[in-house]
């Protein structure tokens, strides 16, 4: 996790066998994490990276040299962007490295200029401490490859540092001697079935398995591994990581979290539920995505997880750690990687490594009193180049530890001493070649002394880089000339040469010069990228950074045609789209100027639309439909729209009504108006025979004579004004005669109460024998048979359980009324009753007050005309498990009256009108019914008016044609039902 490539997506790749710098077919960011055992405030004299060839690679490349601004760098993660998103110190160092010709090489050219100045930032840092850490990003463009830790770790990238402590410690009375800081491993592998676990989704432990599925096995699992560590409280981890052994091959994505169990001694996995998930871990966690597993038992770098190291060291830094204690290890996630178990392969199950520092010696040792001299040894460098760093320090001791201090003579000019090291550091320049003879350096602990023999520093002539600049790039259009040349320098004064890489196929190149130019033609459009013009003084180059050159196409103009409509009529659509292209493919839109105010226009199609109004005649000129592409437009040719005026139509509007009884008069003017103010006519069609018509102003009038009784229907009045007419909707009058009065002739009782000894005739009697002509009877039927026209029957309370069927019928002015006697309750009931009142083919009859409930059907009439129902109650026709029958049944009946009646509660319809006519349903009650509360099937002329409707489960009511399908044509032989009245009504509770 210390060397790391991020590609352009942000996808950062960890265990990369080599790492490029830094094109591998895309530009990515490399992050390098070292650490850093240098103290607060040192000098850093010299600091440079050196790479192993990893493959050959040529061709210019140039680099940027970057240090993360952190006291600590934390270790790359598996999170997009997790290098470059790091914050970095102000300063950075180019690199322009050479060509990289051999693998295996790790020499100067694989050796990255001085980045002193970005190590001294990190160690200046106030609160830095030595063992911290520091992240070196590198990023540009052209391609090295390196060796990487996961290809080959003893090649991987190296930092090395050359520096001077100034900082120097008091000697104490008594010198001790610090024994030296070793660097050792320790390992531990599973060594029981109930220290490698898997936790399955429900909580189940399952503790011996064959293998260890991380982490996916039919459902998404956790983890858990126990280690013993035998490592003391404090112990420093410079390393850490888990080893696992491939037990079957796997591959795809794979993203895991570790973590570590927050506890001094781990206890041993239980097979409770969720023994691993429920256990508190320390807050930090190890990102760790494994590439594919491709090889059964192998247990290399791809098997590895990341340094853990800070993990363990939260383990073993808890104040109550012991050596021997045990540390669990938790693994979640998803994606799948099998390795092997202890159960399976107990020699291959899962192996912690931790790397650590020791002391070695056991402590202190007590100095010899006598004085020693110093000691000093080295072998300097003898030759360097200009411009390179110079760095030599000797190797200095004293028995006594006595404390030393360095003294130089003959120093060359370009160079420094530290008294404190004794180190020669510094970087000769251009004009610094020759030979720097006699130099000493000498040691003393302040008694005695000891000087390295005398050297030499023979600085050579070093080549210097030429210089590259300039601002390529942009854009051109095809059939334009591009041209540029870049400046270019050498401080040595030699012969330059230039070449390029990516050139365009349409330029040409001058390697004397440099100049890139050309001139790209048709078909050339596009975007030419990664452009690298480079410099060369035959020892050395240089390379401009990478530029595009944009190629794009000579604009066509749009072209428009069409041919617009001049003229239009006031209250017509007018409609015109042009018709456009552009031979380039561009988007195209549309404006227009001189827009008439009554239309609309469309700038995505260039439509002119809308509808004139009344008071827009007149001529619209110099209308201008134009289209862009963006850069250039065409237009129509300028057009005119002619609008004629248009005759208005008048307007009629009125409520006439609807129905009149005979004697009265009737009066109905309608309301018409122009809106061009014309003279206005009135016509009428199917005028009544009884009214008369003004033609000027449409009033329908008249008084209904005796006789004219009937419905007038289809009646239609028109208004003109001499061009355009209009017409009310089509109305009818129904003329209603009066209700007659009850018969008055005889008084027939029905009394149920009266013994046959009473009175005479018929075995019945009456409860007080009336004189005259008064008959009673026991039964309706008795009444029935004998009652005669303009005779009335007056049925006294009681329950009768029988029909009342009338024998005889009423005339015009003589009906015969069947009633309640004064406020008597006159009660028909009965299961069996079929219907419990038959007035079939009777005519002038009467039935009035009477409470009819419980029966199996209320009413039934056959060809029945001119009869009154009024005032009485229907209730509950029960129909048993027979077929539902309807409450009231007309049919074939004409002229009939059914006012002010209760009608509630039929199991099929309350009330049906079957091929009826001229029937008036007023003032009644509708409460219930099964199915529908009233039904008029081929029937015209009826009339449902004021009438109330409550709480209907079904439907109010139906009108059929006489086919029971549906409406045809109004001439249709079935279709018979017409001209029904429906007004006037309330309703309240229904569900349909």
């Amino acid at each position: 996790m210390d060397d790391v490539e991020e590609e352009e997506s942000g996808n950062i790749y960890v265990n990369s066998s080599d790492l490029e710098l830094v094109y591998d077919g895309e530009y990515q960011v490399i992050g390098l994490r070292f650490v850093l055992n240098l103290p607060q405030g040192v000098r850093v004299d010299e600091a440079k990276l050196q790479f192993t060839v990893d493959e050959v690679s040529t061709g210019p490349t140039s680099l940027g040299i970057y240090l993360e601004n952190s006291l600590d760098a934390q270790p790359f993660r598996n999170l997009s962007y997790n290098v470059s998103s790091r914050t970095f110190f102000h300063q950075s160092v180019s690199w322009l490295p050479a060509d990289w010709p051999r693998v295996g090489k790790a020499g100067k050219a694989q050796q990255t200029p001085d980045i002193s100045a970005l190590i001294q930032a990190a160690v200046d840092q106030p609160d830095w401490k030595s063992g911290s850490h520091v992240v070196v990003v590198i990023k540009g463009s052209g391609r090295r490859t390196a060796s990487s830790y996961d290809g080959e770790m003893n090649k991987a990238p190296l930092l090395s540092v050359l520096y001077t402590n100034s900082v120097t410690a008091p000697v104490p009375e008594k010198p001790v001697i610090e024994e030296p800081v070793v660097s050792k491993q320790f390992t531990s592998r599973i060594s029981s079935s109930l220290d490698d676990v898997e936790e399955e989704e429900d909580g189940n432990i399952y503790t011996n398995s064959s293998d260890i599925e991380l982490i996916y096995d039919g459902e998404y699992q956790v983890v858990g591994l126990r280690f013993a560590v035998d490592l003391p409280q404090g112990t420093r981890i410079d390393e850490a990581n888990l080893q696992f052994t491939v037990d079957k091959v796997s591959r795809g994505a794979s993203s895991l979290e570790i973590g570590v169990e927050q506890t001094p001694n781990a206890a041993p996995f239980q097979k409770s539920s969720y023994n691993v998930s429920s256990r508190t871990l320390f807050a930090r966690s190890v990102a760790w995505s494994p590439s594919a597993w491709r090889k059964r038992g192998r247990a290399g770098a791809e098997q590895r997880t990341p340094d853990i190291s800070a993990l363990i060291q939260a383990a073993v830094d808890q104040p109550d750690w012991q050596a021997g204690n045990h540390l669990a290890v938790v693994i979640k996630g998803s994606g799948r990687r099998v390795a092997s178990s202890f159960d399976g392969k107990a020699d291959k199950a899962p192996l912690l490594v931790i790397n650590y520092q020791t002391s070695e010696g056991g402590g202190t040792t007590e100095p010899q009193l006598p004085n020693h001299a110093p000691t000093i040894s080295g072998l300097p460098a003898s030759v360097v180049a200009e411009n390179a760093p110079y760095y030599f320090v000797p190797a200095a001791d004293d028995a006594d530890g006595d404390k030393l201090s360095f003294s130089v003579r003959n120093l060359p000019a370009w160079a420094s001493f530290d008294p404190a090291t004794g180190a020669i550091s510094g970087t000769p320049g251009f004009d610094a070649a020759g030979n720097y003879d006699l130099i000493g350096i000498s040691v003393t602990d302040g008694t005695e002394s000891a000087t390295l023999a005398g050297f030499s520093i023979a600085v050579s002539d070093t080549n210097r880089l030429p210089t590259i600049s300039g601002s390529p790039g942009g854009s051109i259009t095809e059939g334009s000339t591009y041209s540029f040349t870049p400046n270019a320098s050498d401080a040595d004064g030699d012969a330059l040469a230039f070449r390029i890489s990516n050139k365009p196929v349409w330029a040409g190149f001058n390697t004397v010069t440099g100049n890139l130019t050309g001139t790209p033609g048709a078909g050339t459009a596009g975007s030419y990228g990664n452009i690298l013009i480079s410099v060369t003084d035959g020892a050395e180059s240089a390379t401009l950074a990478g530029f595009t050159i944009v190629v794009s196409n000579n604009n066509s103009a749009p072209t428009i045609t069409g041919s617009p409509a001049t003229s239009i009529a006031e209250r017509a659509t007018y409609t015109f789209i042009p018709n456009a292209s552009d031979a380039d493919g561009d988007a195209l839109s549309f404006s227009i100027t001189n827009k008439p105010k009554w239309a609309g226009f469309d700038p995505t199609t260039g439509q002119l639309f809308g509808n004139p109004g009344y008071n827009d005649a007149g001529i619209w000129g110099d209308i201008l439909i134009s289209v862009t592409d963006g850069t250039d437009s065409a237009s129509l040719a300028v057009f005119s729209i002619t609008v004629s005026n248009t005759n208005r139509a008048p307007v009629i509007s009125g409520s006439p009504a609807s129905s009149v009884a005979e004697g009265s008069a009737y009066s109905f003017t309608p309301s018409a108006s122009d809106a061009d103010g014309d003279v206005l006519t009135f016509s009428i069609s199917n005028k009544p025979i009884w009214a008369s018509f003004n033609t000027a102003t449409g009033q329908l009038s008249g008084t209904l004579g005796t006789g004219t009784a009937d419905s007038y229907s289809n009646i239609g009045i028109s208004v003109s004004d001499g061009t355009e007419s209009a017409t009310l909707n089509a109305f009818q009058i129904i003329v209603t005669a009066p209700v007659p009065a009850p018969g008055g002739g005889n008084n027939l009782y029905v009394d149920p109460l009266i013994g046959a000894s009473s009175c005479n005739d018929y075995d019945a009697g009456r409860r007080a024998c009336g004189a005259g002509s008064d008959t009673a009877f026991r039964s309706l039927s008795g009444a029935a048979a004998a009652a005669v026209a303009g005779e009335t029957v007056l049925i006294r309370e009681g329950s009768y359980n029988e029909q009342l069927i009338p024998q005889r019928s009423g005339t015009p002015d003589n009906y015969i009324t069947y009633r309640n006697y004064e406020s008597e309750q006159a009660t028909i009931t009965g299961t069996n009753l079929s219907p419990a009142i038959d007035i079939s083919n009777r005519e002038y009859l009467i039935l009035q007050g009477l409470r009819v409930h419980d029966v199996y059907r209320w009413m039934y009439a056959l060809n029945a005309h001119h009869n009154i129902l009024q005032y009485n109650s229907f209730l509950r026709a029960n129909h048993g498990s027979t077929s539902a029958k309807t409450g009231l049944f007309f049919q074939e009946s004409t002229h009939n009256k059914i006012l002010n009646n209760t009608i509630e509660d039929s199991s099929q319809d309350n009330l049906a009108l079957i091929k009826s006519d001229h029937n008036l349903v007023e003032g009644n009650t509708f409460v219930r019914a099964s199915h529908t509360l009233w039904v008029i099937k081929c029937g015209n002329f009826n009339v449902i008016r004021n009438n109330h409707f409550d709480n209907e489960i079904q439907k109010i009511g139906e009108i059929y044609d006489c086919d029971n399908v549906g409406f045809d044509h109004e001439f249709t032989l079935h279709d018979a039902t017409k001209y029904n009245l429906v007004e006037g009504n309330t309703f309240a509770k229904t569900s349909s």
